[in-house]
């Protein structure tokens, strides 16, 4: 994990709690429910869109935050976002 501003990168396969994260590569928001998740990993249906190897921030504990809180918390970490 890298420190991004106060915000955790990790890689997809390291999502291992609910929450709304964002593709560093793309700005692509992902929300991720505790339904989505089995035995602390991410479950792979669904989750087609954001690539094996993609490197996401976590920019909230909760996967329904609002998308423009998203966008000022992106904005305010340096973040770029796509959404």
């Amino acid at each position: 994990m890298e420190p991004r501003g106060m915000l955790r990168e990790l890689a997809r396969k390291q999502i291992s709690e609910p929450g709304t994260y964002v593709d560093v590569a793309t700005g692509a928001l992902y929300r991720v429910p505790a339904r989505a998740l089995v035995d602390g990993a991410l479950l792979p249906a669904g989750w087609k869109e954001m690539a094996e190897g993609a490197r996401v921030v976590q920019v909230s504990g909760n996967p329904y935050i609002i998308s423009l809180e998203a966008r000022i918390i992106c904005a305010a970490h340096g973040v770029q976002f796509n959404f």
